[in-house]
């Protein structure tokens, strides 16, 4: 069964440079990044929104769901 709708998750209220955090869901360890990308996936007919974040732990990017990410600080530009 295809499910016809729009996106699950949205980005309107975050940019490339926020500080986000979230919670791993395999150990509920918190975690920090950095917004670098945003991408659609395709998942059982359905887009899913996920963001590419540069994790502070280790250095890694990582795909998180735009739905479990919260914003620390919002980027600012130094003029």
């Amino acid at each position: 069964m295809k499910i016809q709708s729009e996106t699950f998750g949205k980005f309107d209220k975050f940019d490339i440079g926020d500080l986000v955090s979230w919670t791993n869901l395999s150990d509920r360890k918190k975690l920090f990044g950095i917004i670098c990308e945003f991408c659609l996936n395709d998942v059982g007919g359905r887009k899913i929104a996920n963001a590419k974040v540069l994790c502070n732990e280790n250095a890694s990017i990582k795909s998180v769901l735009a739905l479990n990410l919260r914003i620390v600080s919002k980027r600012k530009l130094i003029t």
